[in-house]
């Protein structure tokens, strides 16, 4: 048997030594990320991850590419009212819309056919067409037809 402590110090797991040394590659990213060093070798090695609510692959020795669904029910602060853009555009009966999760406040709220409509960062402002044959609720059976019946053209100002 060998004598204790005979093949060197014993590695830790997670130790601090390379997260501190190495840990600014994480630290310095907007969003700031999380450094984890998950292998027990001091080999200045580090992997970087999102915090939550962004998501992306852990980078090993760079930033991780983390991106953001501002639509997501996990986002409780990525609009001014606190409420995420899910639960404001909902509320109004819209659906929301986060084109491009790697750019910050662009959600939209977006109004569900027969409106049309789109808000930025709030509930849209609807209309609808009243003469669009997709208007099944409209006046006249939702395609001008009381119009082109009599010979008109259908407008709805």
């Amino acid at each position: 048997a060998s004598p204790v402590g005979a093949q060197g110090p014993a590695a830790c797991k997670n130790k601090p030594g390379d997260c501190d040394s190495q840990g600014y590659v994480c630290t310095g990213t907007v969003p700031a990320q999380t450094c984890d060093d998950g292998d027990a070798a001091w080999d200045g090695r580090v992997k970087c991850a999102c915090p939550p609510p962004y998501t992306g692959a852990m980078g090993d020795m760079q930033a991780a590419a983390c991106t953001l669904d501002e639509c997501s029910a996990t986002c409780a602060w990525c609009d001014k009212t606190g409420a995420n853009g899910a639960g404001t555009c909902e509320a109004a009966g819209q659906t929301c819309a986060d084109g491009n999760h790697a750019v910050e406040k662009d959600w939209t709220c977006e109004c569900v056919a027969p409106y049309a409509g789109s808000g930025a960062q709030a509930a849209a402002a609807c209309t609808v067409d009243e003469c669009d044959a997709t208007c099944a609720h409209c006046a006249d059976t939702g395609s001008g037809n009381v119009c082109a019946a009599s010979g008109q053209g259908c407008v709805d100002p």
